[in-house]
């Protein structure tokens, strides 16, 4: 999700300019239970990002 929207796979994200400033991507997870058991432990979560510079 980015700032409230869910992301499609592939789906192209504007940043803005490329600079020496910091950009915060705005991305953010949810989980949820997709079972009858619940677990307690540490959730890691790994994406591939891409970065196309035009």
């Amino acid at each position: 999700m980015r700032n409230g929207k869910i992301l499609a796979t592939g789906e192209n994200v504007s940043l803005g300019t490329v600079n020496k400033s910091k950009v915060p991507l705005g991305l953010s997870a949810t989980y949820g239970q997709t079972g009858n058991k619940v677990a307690a432990g540490t959730v890691q979560s790994v994406i591939g990002v891409t970065f196309i510079y035009e």
